[in-house]
C-alpha cells in the first residue's frame, strides 16, 4: 500500500494519521435531543506551536489534549490544556511522538501509537500520564507502520490500521497484540461502541470495510462510498505520479469516518472529490451524498442530533450536514484557507504559494456542547512554498457550539 498521492502528502502515512478525527459519544438527554440549525465559533485559541494536527479530549478529567508533529523540526508535540481556562498545563516535545493519540478516562493516561523515524521493523506505543506527560512506558509493535486508528472504551481495543500493508492490527487494552484483520488498503477507523461494529475507509478502492468487534472479523462487502483508482491496486505497480493509474486525478480518495451512535449512521469524506457520504449503519447502505469542495477530510458527528460535521483542510472551513436528510446547515471559517486551488495544484505536481490555518481535525464533547477544531499553521514543507510574512505559522483551536431551534424562540 502507497498513500503518497500528491495532494495528501500532508498526510501521508504518519502526518494522515494525525489528523484522524477522535469522536466521544455519549448519552444525549432528552432536554438536549433537538434539531440543531447552525453553529457558532465561540472562543479562537491561537499562538500554539505550529503543526499541531488532532484534538482529543478527556472530559471526566477536563482535559484537552492537542498533538501533531513538525517535520521542519523532526518532532511532535502533545500538549494538556485545563478545559476551563484553556491554558496550557504541560507540554512536550519529542521526535517519536508523530502519530495517534488516545485519552484513556479510565487510568487517567494518554496512549500515543506512533511510527520511530527511520525504523522500518516496528512502531511503538507510548503511555504517558494524562497531566504531567510523563512517559510511563514504552512498548515496540513489531512488523507494522501506524497509519491510523481508534479505542473502543467498552472493549478495551484498539485497531490501528498498518501504512506498510493495509491491514488492520488489533490490540487489548494492555496494548497486547490480538489479530490482524487483512484488507487492502485501510486508511481511518471509528468505533459505534453501542453496536461494537468497526468502520475503516479504504483509500484507494473508495469503499468502508465494516468489521465485527465481537469476531474481529470483516463482514459482508465494502461499502461503495466514492469512485475507485483504476485499475484495480495500480497504484502498487509504480510510485507517485502512479503512471499505471488511469483516474488518478479524479478518483474518490477516502479518508476520514466518523460514526453517530445513537442514530446508527457512518459519516465518511472524500477528500478529493469534495462528497461527504451519510451511511445508514442498519442496513449498511449508503443514504445521501452531500457535494461540497475537494479537501474534505476529517469527519465528526454529534450524536442523535442528526447532524455531522467535515473539516475542509484545503479551505480551513468545517461544513455541518443533516444526517437524515442530506442538508448543508452551514459551512463555518476557521481560519485563513490556502491558496486558491492549492489541492489540485499539489495533485497536478506543484507547489502552492500560500498555506493557510490547515484545519485537520475535530472532535465532539460527549454532550455535544463543544465542537474543537485544530488547524495546524504552516508545516509539511510550508515554509519553502509560503511568503516569509506568512501570518499562520502557529496552531489554533477553534471552539465552536451548536445553535438549536430551541435557542432561536
Amino acid at each position: 500500500m502507497s498513500k503518497l498521492s500528491k495532494p495528501s502528502l500532508r498526510f501521508s502515512g504518519v502526518l494522515s494519521a494525525l489528523a484522524l478525527c477522535f469522536v466521544f459519544t455519549g448519552n444525549v438527554s432528552a432536554e438536549d435531543n433537538h434539531k440543531v440549525v447552525g453553529v457558532k465559533i465561540v472562543k479562537t485559541l491561537s499562538g500554539l506551536t505550529s503543526s499541531l494536527a488532532t484534538v482529543a479530549l478527556n472530559e471526566k478529567e477536563n482535559l484537552i489534549y492537542l498533538t501533531g508533529y513538525d517535520w521542519s523540526v523532526g518532532s511532535g508535540s502533545l500538549i494538556v490544556l485545563d478545559g476551563d481556562t484553556h491554558k496550557i498545563i504541560n507540554q512536550i516535545n519529542t521526535p517519536t511522538l508523530n502519530a495517534n493519540i488516545f485519552a484513556d478516562e479510565e487510568t487517567g493516561t494518554v496512549w500515543a501509537f506512533s511510527n520511530n523515524a527511520g525504523a522500518t521493523s516496528y512502531s511503538t506505543a507510548i503511555q504517558f500520564d494524562g497531566y504531567s506527560l510523563k512517559t510511563l512506558q514504552t512498548l515496540q509493535l513489531p512488523n507494522i507502520f501506524v497509519n491510523a486508528g481508534a479505542h473502543n472504551r467498552k472493549t478495551g481495543k484498539y485497531y490501528i490500521t498498518d501504512y506498510n500493508t493495509g491491514n488492520i492490527v488489533v490490540y487489548d487494552r494492555q496494548i497486547n497484540y490480538l489479530t490482524t484483520i487483512n484488507d487492502d488498503n485501510a486508511g481511518f477507523v471509528a468505533v459505534n461502541e453501542k453496536t461494537d461494529k468497526v468502520y475503516v475507509t479504504n483509500y484507494w478502492d473508495g469503499t468502508v470495510s465494516v468489521i465485527d468487534g465481537k469476531t474481529d472479523t470483516i463482514v459482508g462487502n465494502p461499502i461503495l462510498v466514492g469512485t475507485p483508482i483504476a485499475p484495480n491496486d495500480c497504484y502498487k505497480l509504480a510510485g507517485y505520479p502512479y503512471p499505471d493509474c488511469n483516474n488518478y486525478d479524479s478518483f474518490a480518495a477516502t479518508d476520514g469516518i466518523a460514526v453517530d451512535e445513537v442514530n446508527n449512521r457512518i459519516a465518511v469524506a472524500n477528500v478529493n472529490i469534495g462528497t461527504f457520504v451519510i451511511i445508514d449503519g442498519n442496513t449498511n447502505q449508503v443514504s445521501h451524498t452531500v457535494q461540497l469542495q475537494d479537501g474534505t477530510f476529517a469527519a465528526a458527528t454529534l450524536p442523535g442530533l442528526n447532524t455531522a460535521l467535515v473539516v475542509n483542510w484545503d479551505r480551513s472551513n468545517v461544513s455541518f450536514v443533516n444526517e437524515q436528510t442530506g442538508a448543508l446547515l452551514q459551512t463555518v471559517q476557521a481560519g485563513a484557507g490556502n491558496s486558491p486551488n492549492c489541492l489540485r495544484i499539489q495533485w497536478d505536481g506543484g507547489s502552492c504559494s500560500f498555506w493557510g490555518n490547515f484545519a485537520s481535525s475535530a472532535t465532539v464533547s460527549s454532550d455535544n456542547r463543544k465542537i474543537y477544531v485544530i488547524a495546524g499553521g504552516d508545516h509539511a514543507g510550508g515554509a519553502s512554498n509560503s511568503p516569509s510574512t506568512d501570518p499562520y505559522a502557529a496552531s489554533k483551536l477553534f471552539i465552536l457550539e451548536p445553535i438549536f431551534a430551541d435557542d432561536e424562540k
